[in-house]
């Protein structure tokens, strides 16, 4: 997963998934137990690609945070 647009894709991917476990469901073709384990599924990948989203919003940020701390020290110095 490079980018957030990247995740937002997946994300959309996952909740196609989700809906169509709903749909199986409705038409009698997963039962209770099974129906559990897709959403088990559905609801892991949530979570780790949420955490992957965090970690990816968190480098960015670092970065910028550690681009403009360099610029500054180096306006500071040349002055």
């Amino acid at each position: 997963m490079g980018s957030i647009a990247e995740l937002r894709e997946e994300m959309l991917v996952l909740e196609k998934y989700w809906e169509r476990g709903i749909e199986l469901r409705g038409k009698g073709l997963l039962d209770g137990e099974e129906f559990g384990e897709w959403g088990a599924v559905c609801m892991s990948a949530m979570v780790l690609m949420g955490v992957g989203g965090l970690r990816q919003v968190l480098k960015m940020n670092r970065e910028a945070l550690a681009a403009s701390v360099e610029s500054e020290v180096r306006l500071r110095t040349t002055s």
